[in-house]
């Protein structure tokens, strides 16, 4: 136990040490960031406000809580899959963690309590003020008050057991294409295309509603087929219809065995892969670049033109920036 408060102490300092940087340039870096994500967090409430306004003068109330809830899950799974890969089994300090006398248990324990302080302080933020306008907006009972603490431990531990699950099977995909720079680049195009598109149309959703009280977002066909393909979607179904008190005999105890079964999913993984998978990936960082290649003579400029090229499109960060300038130019 001492061991894992003092890797979790390591942890924190790593994360939130400041040492050696002046307390002036440290408040005024954390203010703005504060003032920019207190701009955005507010910019949040307002429209999730505005959607439940707009779905309950539709009487679309059940449709936008399972909507909310499982479009809230899946992108914690998103987040924490790429939380615990980072955290857990690409961190920087591993290699220097596992030559401390501890045991690898213990390090997993250290690197999961923060990963679980992080995903307790998303879920609040980005779920219990729209749980707790929503009740408000449909004069809920006192047993939907009473349910929010269950639907939060579950929107707290369900995603982060199952990014557990998930986390091995992304990073062989992941090591499968990550010489495929043009298809990465194609995928992170398209996700942002996606996700600017949605932005786009809720946007002018909530400006439809606030002029004529009018649904805009999907259009009836639309909407049919998204909430019939919602039913389908267990256990997230579960967890709207345990905050909507519907069919509590059948919905609760489905939605505790999902968790159950992905804590005993994440456990066992965890047991028989985690020390095994970080090994592995210490013993792989070292053995990149190992094909001979001649060396071949070029001019000055083509050569830095030649590497300038490579190493755009052998970071997806690179070219996706370049991508940009070049359209919005």
């Amino acid at each position: 136990m001492h061991s894992i408060k003092s890797l979790f102490r390591l942890e924190l300092k790593a994360r939130f040490g400041h040492k050696g940087v002046k307390f002036t340039n440290l408040a005024v870096k954390f203010s703005l960031i504060g003032l920019f994500a207190a701009v955005i967090y507010a910019i949040y409430i307002f429209g999730m406000h505005s959607f439940i306004q707009m779905f309950h003068v539709y009487e679309l109330d059940y449709e936008f809580i399972q909507m909310f809830i499982t479009l809230a899950q899946v992108i914690l799974i998103a987040f924490g899959v790429s939380s615990v890969i980072k955290t857990l089994y690409y961190s920087g300090d591993n290699e220097l963690l596992l030559r401390f006398p501890v045991s690898g248990e213990a390090v997993f324990i250290a690197k999961i309590s923060i990963l679980v302080m992080y995903q307790a302080i998303y879920t609040l933020l980005v779920m219990l003020p729209v749980f707790i306008i929503f009740g408000i907006t449909i004069n809920a009972p006192l047993n939907f008050y009473l349910l929010i603490p269950v639907i939060m431990i579950i929107s707290i531990v369900f995603p982060l057991c199952l990014a557990n699950i998930l986390a091995i099977p992304t990073m062989y995909v992941n090591a499968r294409i990550k010489n495929k720079y043009l298809l990465i680049l194609l995928v992170s195009v398209l996700t942002v295309s996606g996700g600017f598109a949605l932005y786009m149309g809720a946007i002018q959703s909530i400006i439809g509603f606030m002029k004529d009280e009018a649904m805009r977002f999907f259009s009836p066909q639309t909407f049919e087929i998204l909430t019939n393909a919602l039913n389908y979607m267990v256990p997230f179904k579960w967890f709207a219809d345990i905050m909507t008190g519907h069919n509590l005999i059948l919905s609760l105890p489905f939605a505790l065995i999902s968790v159950l079964l992905a804590i005993w999913g994440a456990i066992l993984v965890v047991r028989k892969m985690y020390l095994f998978t970080v090994v592995k990936a210490l013993e792989a960082s070292g053995n990149a670049f190992r094909k001979v290649t001649k060396n071949k003579r070029r001019h000055p400029v083509v050569s830095v033109l030649r590497r300038e090229f490579i190493e755009i499109f052998r970071s997806g960060n690179y070219s996706f920036q370049y991508l940009c300038m070049a359209v919005a130019a």
